[in-house]
């Protein structure tokens, strides 16, 4: 019997009801509960990657065939672990990542598409709008983008875990993936300085990619992002149909 390692991070002891009840009471369905075994790990620290990385170590640890995550602000409608173990399967999948939408009133996801040129570029940020138009389990290709990294999120998400990315070590046994921020300054030619960011969510996704992984965006499970209010990935809205150029703090083109 394959075992899934349920893994829940969080970086303080405030949790969402409604994530909550998707890790501890819903799951699964009474159908799977002999399909496949599962273990489940919270574990919380300021350092989020260090907390994906002890999560991950755990599961392989116990010897997990499969891992996902639930983010501490992130409800899934119930049974969600079923439905993405199917479409895993389904796909003949490395990994699913739900489309999870941001918290706020733009209709942004965490969804996008990176250059393959430049690991600093992001090429398009999907939108709710978009999303809803692409099949529902979904690639770069199917959203425009050939041969580009898509990048995925780590809201809510399963890897099945006998792939070699997840194990793979040089000759001193450093794995190659780890999950890690990269950040960076620039002097711009204005003479201002500005950042930028990797996150770990993205940098998965480049890792997934340059790895030959086959790997998916997908709505088939709904869920709620938790912030002032609940922002869902089941229907279009947002006062954006599209982000044409990905910037963090210029949201031109929104309404």
């Amino acid at each position: 019997m394959n075992k899934v390692y349920l893994a829940f991070p969080r970086h303080n002891r405030l949790v969402d009801i409604g994530a909550a009840q998707s890790i501890f009471a819903t799951p699964r369905s009474e159908r799977n509960r002999h399909r496949y075994e599962m273990i489940t790990g919270g574990k919380g620290t300021s350092l989020l990657p260090y907390t994906f990385n002890m999560l991950l170590n755990e599961a392989l640890n116990n010897g997990a065939t499969h891992f996902a995550m639930l983010h501490s602000d992130i409800a899934p409608e119930p049974a969600w672990l079923d439905k993405l173990y199917d479409k895993l399967e389904e796909m003949s999948a490395d990994v699913v990542s739900v489309v999870v939408p941001i918290k706020t009133p733009q209709g942004l996801t965490s969804t996008a598409i990176g250059s393959i040129d430049d690991e600093w570029t992001v090429l398009k940020r999907l939108t709710m709008r978009e999303v809803v138009k692409l099949p529902e389990t979904f690639t770069a290709a199917d959203a425009g983008f050939p041969g580009h990294p898509l990048l995925i999120n780590t809201g809510c998400w399963l890897a099945d875990l006998r792939k070699p990315i997840w194990t793979a070590t040089d000759d001193h046994g450093v794995a190659d993936f780890a999950f890690d921020f990269r950040n960076r300054r620039v002097l711009c030619a204005d003479g201002t300085w500005d950042q930028d960011c990797q996150p770990e969510d993205w940098r998965l996704g480049r890792a997934l990619f340059a790895a030959g992984a086959r790997y998916y965006a997908t709505r088939c499970v709904q869920v709620q992002h938790f912030g002032d209010t609940a922002f869902g990935n089941a229907h279009p809205w947002g006062s954006c149909e599209v982000d044409p150029a990905y910037e963090p703090k210029d949201l031109a083109g929104c309404a």
